[in-house]
């Protein structure tokens, strides 16, 4: 459960460092790196939302 911990607090950090560098990439006019950006912000959602529901299901047993 610690490691679950863990991750889900990494992918706070991700996700909070990554909207910094999206902001910092639409102001310098760097489109295509904002594209990745927002990829890679959906991707940890997902896996997120992914770990949530396995640590309720894991809270359920």
């Amino acid at each position: 459960m610690v490691k679950k911990v863990l991750l889900n607090v990494i992918y706070n950090l991700a996700i909070i460092i990554l909207i910094f560098c999206l902001f910092w990439s639409i102001n310098r006019s760097f489109y295509m790196l904002s594209a990745a950006v927002v990829f890679l912000i959906a991707l940890i959602a997902f896996l997120k939302i992914r770990l949530i529901k396995e640590v309720k299901k894991a809270g359920r047993k």
